[in-house]
């Protein structure tokens, strides 16, 4: 999910990412610039929330201009 934030001169973005453990603040980062096309310094990992005995975790990052 992709949120617009004029006001603050970012974009908030909500990612599900699949991976047998929790993944690093690192390879989100990584992960995240690759798929967005962006430089890793604009990137911003708010929060990684994964359920206990669930492989997939859900990102929140901010995506400054």
């Amino acid at each position: 999910m992709k949120i617009e934030n004029p006001l603050l001169g970012r974009t908030e973005l909500q990612e599900e990412i699949t991976s047998i453990i929790t993944p690093t603040k690192e390879e989100v980062l990584k992960s995240l610039a690759k798929s967005q096309n962006i430089d890793e310094s604009l990137i911003v990992i708010k929060k990684i929330h994964q359920k206990y005995g669930s492989n997939k975790s859900v990102v929140t990052a901010y995506i400054y201009k």
